[in-house]
């Protein structure tokens, strides 16, 4: 079974690879961290918990908010929180379980199809 960060990759890979002209709209939020000592540095220089995975630059200023979650996957409370946020002022946030919410969401066809 795939992994959301094996998901999560495929999706942005496709991205770059047959949308160049579009590198750098879609980004990672590095929000996770592999110790302890990790953690505390992040927390120091401002990552959060519940940030969504990746975001989504769009030509009108815009911004989506993308968490990816492989089906029957559930957000953490922080996560939710993070949606009121994003949600409350303005900006759109959206639960990714396919390639084809991918694509959708970010209004581009799905090159990879």
């Amino acid at each position: 079974m795939e992994s959301e960060s094996k998901f999560q990759s495929r999706c942005f890979v496709a991205h770059w690879n047959h949308y160049p002209q579009l590198r750098g709209r879609l980004c990672c939020v590095n929000n996770n961290s592999q110790n302890a000592i990790k953690g505390s540095f992040n927390k120091a220089i401002g990552i959060v918990a519940g940030v969504s995975d990746m975001f989504y630059l769009l030509e009108n200023g815009k911004i989506i908010w993308l968490e990816f979650k492989l089906i029957g996957g559930r957000q953490s409370d922080k996560q939710k929180q993070w949606q009121n946020v994003c949600e409350s002022l303005g900006h759109t946030y959206k639960i990714i379980y396919s390639d084809e919410d991918f694509w959708n969401t970010i209004n581009l066809p799905n090159p990879v199809v």
